[in-house]
């Protein structure tokens, strides 16, 4: 699973119309010509929309839940609530992914076999201290949602 189940899963949320196109790592198919005229920085996701295309996760999920304001998917009418959100989803693709990356795909960072392994259970160590932090925002976020306080 990729960056991009957080955009299919806000896309359904949503109910949006969507297409999702699968890109075969395997095959090297996001360094192809058809895929880098879509995203020239070769990595996913991509979102094609009627306004252009989208490439980083915060910014597709921001698109989502403007565009399809319906499913209340952020509280759009609250800046700092807004903001924090965002923070949030800046927080997981910069922090938490490269975490999890790290310890799956430690060859992609260092080219010494034997650093592979301390470097992975440092991801591990890190994704346990990330999970707790992720934990406390989704009861601070609800609670302040269940008192009203977030769409301020």
């Amino acid at each position: 699973m990729t960056r991009f189940a957080r955009v299919y899963i806000a896309l359904e949320e949503a109910g949006a119309p969507y297409e999702a196109v699968p890109v075969d790592f395997g095959a090297q198919a996001q360094r192809s010509p058809e895929y880098l005229a879509i995203n020239p920085k070769g990595r996913v996701p991509a979102l094609v929309t009627e306004s252009g295309t989208l490439t980083e996760t915060p910014g597709l999920l921001l698109f989502v839940a403007q565009r399809f304001s319906q499913a209340e998917l952020a509280p759009l009418s609250g800046p700092f609530a807004l903001a924090q959100v965002q923070e949030f989803n800046s927080y997981l693709c910069s922090t938490v992914h490269v975490a999890h990356a790290h310890g799956r795909r430690g060859a992609r960072w260092v080219d010494d076999a034997a650093a592979i392994g301390p470097r992975i259970a440092l991801a591990g160590y890190h994704k346990c201290d990330l999970s707790h932090t992720i934990r406390r925002f989704f009861i601070h976020f609800e609670f302040a949602r269940c008192l009203g306080q977030a769409c301020r």
